[in-house]
């Protein structure tokens, strides 16, 4: 009985060794496969050229310099896109229309007409006014946001992008989601 319980004490104990010992070598292994990684002070500094701008930094130490470039302008708007083409200047870019100061009572009218007798209100608040392209062309938009209220007491609200001639709405997108408002008791 003796002989069997220091038999199993000494094979515990020749596990431990064996295993302490495996794991100190797959330990030395891993270091041995994983590189080791500069720190950012000692990488030796970049010499900018005609290919390579400068060094890179990390976004930490990014400054303003790193910023894109503001978008064309033509007057007091900002071009959005590619230039078509052929064309250097946003100023000798052909327009497909002209602003008018008729857009947004000509938009409220088309909302007045597709809504009928179901709408209470259309709330039009312009965000932003700038140029897109338009095939060889550009085009003068507004982004505006457009809150609807029916007679029911629902309600909704969504962003469009709407041509600054016809008041035409050339696109919309956010949560067009119907709801009701809460009746206060």
């Amino acid at each position: 009985m003796k002989s069997r319980r220091l038999a199993r004490i000494f094979l515990i104990a020749a596990l431990f060794i064996v295993s302490y010992f495996t794991w100190q070598r797959l330990k030395h292994e891993d270091q041995k496969k994983t590189p080791e990684i500069a720190e950012p002070h000692k990488t030796p500094p970049l010499i900018p050229s005609q290919n390579y701008p400068g060094p890179i930094l990390p976004p930490s130490q990014k400054g303003d310099e790193t910023i894109s470039a503001p978008p064309l302008q033509r007057g007091s708007r900002a071009f959005y896109g590619v230039l078509p083409e052929g064309i250097k200047n946003i100023n000798d870019l052909p327009m497909a229309n002209k602003p008018s100061k008729e857009w947004k009572s000509n938009l409220n009218q088309h909302l007045k007409k597709i809504g009928g007798t179901k709408l209470q209100s259309a709330e039009i608040t312009p965000q932003e006014s700038y140029i897109i392209p338009d095939g060889n062309a550009g085009r003068y938009v507004e982004r505006v946001i457009i809150r609807i209220r029916s007679n029911e007491g629902e309600y909704t609200s969504f962003f469009a992008e709407v041509d600054s001639q016809s008041g035409y709405v050339l696109k919309s997108w956010g949560a067009a989601i119907q709801e009701k408002t809460r009746s206060h008791r």
